[in-house]
């Protein structure tokens, strides 16, 4: 099992799928269907009780192609306020945004929960105080990627 920060998270490890080559700067990580790879952490993300990080609430932003512009236009914030979220790589964005963020994703996928379900969600794991999360996922014969564990470290 490695551990993968080619998609800026710090929290994500591969038990296969993956190549560990030397090159000429080193050795390098090779991804099979890094694709499919990506949709499996953000379908984890959006669905996992804890609440997002600033990096987990960027890969969100970034899997549905939104600017920090385009996201703080569509929500009444501006760019740096959506920017200073990110950068808190170890704190929670706040509830409202945590939700919306996750809403707009499960809406991409045709998954509709309804929002206040993710709002109680969010408003629940915050009570509980939930964690940080570390994830390893599995690639399958025919190239998809699932969730294969998920730890739930005590806050």
């Amino acid at each position: 099992m490695v551990r993968y920060e080619g998609l800026g998270l710090d929290n994500v490890w591969l038990v296969n799928g993956y190549e560990q080559i030397e090159t000429g700067y080193g050795p390098a990580l090779v991804v099979d269907h890094v694709e499919d790879l990506e949709r499996a952490v953000a379908n984890s993300l959006a669905e996992q009780r804890k609440p997002l990080n600033g990096a987990e609430f960027r890969f969100l932003r970034e899997m549905l192609e939104l600017s920090q512009d385009a996201f703080g236009t569509k929500f009444g914030r501006d760019y740096q306020t959506v920017a200073r979220w990110e950068a808190a790589r170890d704190k929670s964005v706040p509830q409202a945004a945590d939700a919306m963020i996750r809403q707009l994703y499960l809406e991409k996928l045709g998954k509709r929960p309804l929002f206040t379900s993710v709002v109680e969600e969010r408003v629940a794991a915050a009570r509980d105080g939930a964690g940080a999360m570390s994830w390893s996922f599995r690639e399958a014969p025919d190239g998809t990627w699932t969730a294969e564990n998920q730890v739930l470290q005590p806050a």
